[in-house]
């Protein structure tokens, strides 16, 4: 906000703010925790705050007596991401960086991770998940491999009607793993 008239400062605060400026909220709360300078108490409340977040000025005061530890510009494209959330929504469309790693951690809540329009690592993608009560849409390519034998179902349902018609596989694997309590994973292709 450097270079910035209080005017336009004032204007930024009032702008309503999307899921990306949201997320970025979301993962720098997480990572101030991870330091040590948020508490576990003040970590969830924050995090609820950030969800609900309308405006600039919403976002600001969550991390206003945080120091930026993490320029944008030096950060390197990470090898893995973890995406967390009770009761709310987490999306990935479109094109976006898929890392080899991502850790979905869910409760009560809706994830849409879609695997159609980014490339995938050349040695795969490893999804670790961890949800309860919650529902997981994968949109993959019709010859996208899914590997879920080390996925842990408690009353959960998986479904890929469609993989089952796949003459053959191409491209790099997913392999998804962890554990899924009262959930629906549901895996959908292109028809």
């Amino acid at each position: 906000m450097l270079g910035m008239t209080n005017g336009e400062v004032v204007a930024r605060a009032q702008q309503r703010v999307g899921d990306v400026e949201r997320e970025a909220a979301v993962e720098r709360l997480r990572d101030a925790a991870g330091e040590g300078r948020l508490t576990l108490d003040e970590l969830d409340g924050r995090l609820e705050a950030a969800l609900v977040a309308r405006t600039f000025a919403d976002l600001d005061v969550l991390t206003a007596d945080l120091p930026d530890t993490r320029p944008a510009t030096l950060r390197p494209d990470k090898e893995s991401v973890r995406l967390a959330i009770r009761h709310g929504k987490i999306e990935r469309v479109g094109a976006w960086h898929i890392p080899r790693t991502v850790t979905l951690e869910l409760a009560h809540a809706v994830a849409t991770l879609d695997l159609r329009h980014s490339p995938l690592p050349a040695d795969g993608l490893r999804l670790e998940v961890e949800a309860r009560h919650s529902v997981i849409h994968l949109l993959a390519p019709a010859g996208m491999l899914i590997e879920t034998d080390e996925l842990v179902r408690r009353h959960s349902n998986l479904t890929d009607r469609r993989g089952r018609r796949v003459a053959e596989w191409t491209g790099p694997q997913v392999y998804v793993t962890g554990s899924l309590a009262h959930c629906t994973l549901k895996i959908k292709r292109p028809r």
